[in-house]
């Protein structure tokens, strides 16, 4: 979810500005995921965790201060499982 987005259905708990969610819960309308995302109340810091549940299994990602994601892990629709390590270059382990 963009910081700019205001979450359609659910709970959203707003830092500094009504636009600047730090935590929601509640379904996502483009994913139809549903969603807990806790992210950081400054503007410049973009650290965010979010963990997702849909049809096909769920999802845990990391981001770090920069946005970038670090770390994903998730669960298929088949049953198997996922584990992605992003390192600061960008390499995925």
């Amino acid at each position: 979810m963009s910081p700019n987005r205001t979450p359609s259905a659910g709970l959203a708990i707003f830092g500094e500005g009504e636009h600047n969610t730090v935590a929601y819960l509640g379904a996502d309308p483009i994913s139809n995921e549903m969603k807990l995302s806790l992210r950081s109340k400054s503007k410049t810091d973009k650290r965010k965790v979010s963990m997702s549940i849909d049809e096909n299994g769920g999802r845990f990602d990391s981001n770090n201060k920069m946005g970038e994601n670090v770390v994903r892990i998730a669960v298929g629709s088949d049953g198997g499982g996922h584990l992605d390590k992003i390192d600061k270059f960008g390499y995925v382990k």
